[in-house]
């Protein structure tokens, strides 16, 4: 969930005071009431009568003073200054990595959610900033649970998150949001060494048969077709098919929301070998990982904005067909898994459906028109998908699909530079996390920054490059995309911020920058060749037809 850009946008055109004022109806009045009903403040909005009116009036009045008043910030709440908008977006990007800390606890999962004993992971970076929102900046992680155990009467060694542990760093970063954002979790401490959980409680439940289909193991599980059970709790809802449970965020102004709980490093720590069946390599899921950190969780599920339907670490969408060319690889991949999930319930994909683009249907029916779209906006489509995220099968070809969006530009000689493919311009797995991390987010400006770049450079045959050349243009590029623009498309979202995302892994020897260490699939070969001889090169999976697989959408989200 990312702070909305319209309202970083007013940050670096300094005009925040101008908009965000009493009696101003505007679109980004609209959004910073967005952002306040997500750091828990819909109660002193008035959020179920009114929602985003994009009216400054009284509810956005008491929602800026609550907040406020929260952060130690002075504030009458009849405008927005930058200081208090910055502090805004500061616990927003937060909130991702406190609902992590907030299922684990309370699921009961905090010990397989966080190995303290590998501070790299994603799960423990998340952990880390939420320590760094509570004071603990540059402190290492096991050095602070320790501190603020301690503080709080609680004996650890900070190699181990208890419950209450966790519930006491939960309570002091929560202070900090509105009433909302605890409600529904269950953050009852534990008494006597034991554990206390509600069904439900807080994100999902893990389920007791994932999904239904073939999980890897040679196993078949039954398709969920329990009733769905529906209670509306305010600003959430809560679903449940007497088995798997999951609270749904509700948006503006219809449609819901999960931010997801499992990630791609959680997924193939346990699952690497699914992924080596359907192609991946080790090297794709080292790109894999590095890029999913800027991107969303397994089962997040998204139905309250103009993809009608988004699901997954990429979020891909109904409304274009991105969603249905994933579901059509779960299907040709696990069928049985594709039944239990989906077809029991009408919905298919259609025959022309591609590896890039297609259509779904529903009890035979196409759905093509915004009309017929709309029906999966409702929480028993949310809830279909989420459990879908939840099945390891689907989960490994979400991976594989995330990865082959390299096949509509990476190898394509018209999406590269100087009669290049971008195949034989960046060929290490640091660059290609890169690229692709933007491509997600800017499709269109993979080709003009990286041409760019070369072109500061004076680096302009890949032929001749060594590891120190193809760095020298990867540096340039990242400096070119943090302000680079198209048309109506502003520059990348969070250009730097993903980039340090991405040379973390780097650091942390996880990717390499070496040319030639990118391999796109399993059983292939990297060559370390650094010859004119080519050989370096990052060559297409076997059988490869650049016309199977169409551009992506020009300008990104």
């Amino acid at each position: 969930m990312a702070f909305n850009h319209s309202l970083i946008n007013l940050l670096q055109t300094n005009s925040v005071s101008r908009y965000l004022t009493a009696g101003n109806r505007n679109s980004f009045v609209q959004d910073l009431q967005i952002a306040l009903f997500d750091l828990g403040f819909g109660p002193e909005l008035g959020w179920n009568r009114y929602q985003t009116d994009g009216y400054y009036s009284s509810g956005t009045i008491r929602a800026v003073m609550a907040f406020s008043r929260k952060n130690g910030m002075a504030s009458n709440g009849l405008s927005v200054t930058p200081t208090l908008l910055i502090k805004m977006w500061e616990r927003h990007e937060t909130l991702d990595d406190l609902r992590v800390l907030l299922n684990a606890t309370s699921n009961n999962t905090l010990s397989s959610t966080y190995n303290l004993f590998n501070p790299n992971s994603y799960q423990n970076q998340s952990l880390r900033i939420i320590m760094n929102a509570i004071g603990y900046n540059n402190v290492p992680l096991n050095n602070a649970l320790r501190d603020f155990g301690n503080k709080n009467g609680i004996n650890t060694d900070g190699f181990s998150l208890s419950r209450n542990l966790a519930i006491k760093i939960i309570q002091k970063i929560a202070a900090h949001f509105g009433s909302t954002v605890l409600a529904g979790y269950n953050l009852i401490p534990t008494s006597g060494g034991g554990t206390t959980t509600t069904p439900g409680g807080g994100g999902t439940t893990t389920p007791t048969t994932p999904g239904g289909g073939n999980t890897g193991d040679g196993t078949t599980t039954s398709p969920s077709t329990n009733p769905l059970t529906v209670r509306d709790e305010g600003s959430r809802l809560l679903v449940t098919d007497g088995r798997n449970s999951v609270r749904f965020v509700k948006k503006s102004p219809a449609g819901y929301a999960f931010w997801g709980s499992t990630s791609i490093e959680q997924y193939i720590n346990g699952n690497r070998s699914i992924l080596s069946r359907l192609g991946v390599s080790d090297s794709a899921v080292n790109v894999m990982k590095s890029v999913s950190d800027n991107e969303g969780k397994l089962d997040a599920v998204n139905s309250y904005d103009r993809g009608f339907m988004s699901f997954g670490i990429f979020q891909w969408a109904l409304s274009h067909g991105e969603l249905a060319a994933l579901l059509k690889k779960v299907k040709d991949a696990y069928p049985s898994t594709f039944r239990n999930l989906f077809g029991v319930h009408g919905l298919d994909v259609t025959a022309d459906t591609g590896p890039v683009i297609g259509s779904l249907s529903l009890h035979g029916n196409r759905i093509d028109i915004e009309r017929e779209k709309e029906q999966f906006r409702d929480a028993e489509w949310a809830f279909r998908f989420w459990l879908a995220g939840q099945d390891p099968n689907v989960q490994a070809v979400e991976i594989e699909h995330a990865l082959s969006r390299l096949l509509t530009f990476y190898w394509k000689p018209d999406e590269g530079v100087n009669g290049f493919p971008l195949s034989q311009i960046i060929t290490s797995e640091y660059g290609v996390a890169l690229i692709l991390d933007n491509h997600v987010n800017r499709p269109a400006f993979v080709k003009p920054c990286i041409q760019q770049a070369m072109q500061t450079t004076g680096l302009q045959d890949p032929r001749s490059w060594g590891t120190a050349e193809e760095q020298r243009v990867l540096d340039a590029y990242l400096q070119i995309r943090v302000n680079y623009k198209h048309g109506y498309s502003g520059p990348m979202t969070e250009a730097m911020r993903r980039a340090s995302v991405t040379q973390r892994y780097l650091n942390s020897g996880i990717i390499s920058n070496q040319r030639g260490s990118f391999v796109y699939e399993a059983n292939a070969v990297a060559s370390r060749s650094l010859s004119n001889d080519t050989s370096h090169f990052v060559k297409p999976p076997a059988n490869y037809e650049a016309a199977n697989y169409p551009n992506i959408t020009p300008f990104g989200d």
